[in-house]
């Protein structure tokens, strides 16, 4: 110290000594900066809590504010409204979430946890309100206990009752070798739990909104719920019944699943062509609206045709032929069968007989078809000339000389005859074999000469002399013939 000048007091330093203490426990206890800028935020709670005035607010444990007044929402039932007084620069979002939490189990002062929500969104400004959908309060003991009513108590005992007994006769023993299974369990549902949280944005809001609709569609009917759990009880003692065959049944799991997983390999596989597939077929979808387009007309008049008045009448009236159709058509398989049969010998038997050329000593000049035929021109010769008074038959006379007996009668005929000897009986006959499975007829003959021809010569003078006489007989009559006019002076 300079000589001349005083220091302070003892008082003095002793005041600020304990200013400075004070300020330190405050800090260390109140965790406040008691120099910064505050602002107040409004949160809508839907329960009545403990929380009181200057209960803390946190965000990870740190305090960022306090509660400035709890009040009760009039003609709300149990709902509150609690303003929070908060530090500026708390890094809070207009989609933060405030939650009531106790600080000790057994319940007691609370106090409010807050996230700071994403910072993508505005931040929290002064004055704003938070609705109850961002905010919750803690369940309470009380709430906990309100369960285990008689009929919840006597469930739980029967839960830890059948537990027990699951644990019994190696149901622990299998219980244990179960934990090496645990962790590809543990791993593969930590990526089924991070898969529903979707690919975008609210995708679990949306997944929670639903299943919110769904339970409250299934609270509606507590009795249907009741039958749910009753029914699914049942099932359960039926398949408790089974303990031999569902242990088979998961025995045989692990190979299920082998293949399962090659499975689900090969559609890994295959999704990379199916998508180029589906990438190609987009133009070709696309292009389809405008022959659906065109189509609409087709289908208006098609609709207009099948109308009771159009094509309903025809069907009514087909309807009273459609037996008649159903026998004609039972009876024409009958009748295909046949046409089938003569089709196929007319094409394996008949056909290539008609093709063929008759051998034999007698040289034929055409095949079958056409020998079968020349007859024909003949027959027609025989009837072609004709005069006023009505057609004639043109003959030719020949000399006789050989007579073949046929009986009591005679055969006359100017040249030798030949022939094939006739068969000693009839062919027989077999209906019922198929004729595409017959040989083709046999056209080759052996022509041989007929027995007891008697020759008859007309060289000798008394056969002459007959001839003659049959002349002179002949020729007035053939005169007369020949020179009477026709009919019409012709």
């Amino acid at each position: 110290m300079r000589p001349g000048r005083r220091g302070m007091s003892n008082v003095t330093v002793g005041a600020l000594v304990l200013a400075v203490a004070a300020l330190a426990t405050y800090l260390a206890f109140t965790k406040r900066n008691p120099f910064a800028d505050r602002f107040e935020v409004k949160l809508a709670f839907s329960e009545t809590m403990q929380l009181q005035k200057g209960s803390p607010v946190r965000v990870a444990g740190i305090d960022i504010g306090t509660v400035r007044r709890v009040e009760s929402v009039p003609g709300s039932g149990r709902a509150s409204l609690v303003t929070i007084e908060i530090e500026e620069g708390a890094g809070l979002h207009t989609d933060a979430t405030f939650k009531a939490r106790p600080r000790i189990f057994l319940e007691g002062n609370e106090f409010i946890d807050v996230k700071p929500g994403s910072a993508s969104a505005p931040a929290l400004k002064d004055g704003t309100t938070i609705a109850d959908g961002q905010t919750s309060a803690p369940v309470g003991l009380a709430d906990v206990l309100t369960l285990f009513e008689r009929d919840g108590r006597a469930s739980l005992q029967q839960i830890f009752d059948e537990y027990g007994r699951a644990l019994e006769k190696g149901g622990a023993e299998g219980f244990n070798r179960s934990i090496r299974w645990w962790t590809p369990a543990y791993r593969d549902g930590a990526v089924i739990a991070d898969a529903t949280i979707g690919e975008q944005p609210g995708d679990l809001r949306r997944y929670l909104s639903s299943s919110a609709k769904a339970a409250a569609a299934l609270s509606r009917d507590p009795a249907a719920l009741q039958g749910l759990v009753r029914d699914f009880a049942t099932t359960a003692s039926a398949i408790g019944s089974e303990q031999n065959a569902l242990a088979d049944a998961i025995g045989e799991l692990p190979g299920t699943l082998n293949v399962g997983r090659r499975a689900l390999r090969s559609l890994d596989t295959a999704f990379p062509p199916l998508r180029k597939l589906v990438r190609e077929l987009r133009p070709a979808v696309r292009a389809s609206g405008p022959s659906l387009d065109a189509q609409l007309p087709f289908v208006r008049e098609l609709r207009q045709a099948v109308r009771p008045q159009e094509l309903g009448g025809l069907a009514r009236d087909l309807r009273a032929a459609a037996p008649d159709l159903v026998t004609l058509t039972e009876d024409g398989v009958k009748l295909q069968t046949q046409s089938r049969l003569l089709s196929s010998c007319q094409l394996s038997v008949l056909g290539p007989w008609q093709r063929d050329r008759v051998p034999g000593p007698f040289p034929s000049t055409g095949r079958v078809f056409e020998e079968g035929v020349k007859w024909l021109p003949g027959i027609a010769g025989e009837s072609r000339n004709f005069d006023a008074h009505g057609q004639y038959i043109r003959s030719q006379i020949n000399g006789v000389n050989i007579a073949y007996p046929i009986g009591d009668r005679l055969l006359l005929s100017a040249t030798p005859l030949k022939a094939n000897p006739p068969k000693s009986a009839q062919p027989l006959f077999h209906p019922e074999t198929p004729c595409e499975t017959q040989e083709r007829p046999d056209l080759r003959s052996n022509p041989q000469d007929l027995e007891n021809a008697i020759p008859i010569s007309q060289s000798t003078p008394a056969a002459q002399a007959r001839a003659a006489r049959t002349l002179e007989r002949a020729m007035p009559q053939l005169r007369r013939l020949v020179g009477r006019p026709a009919k019409g002076g012709r």
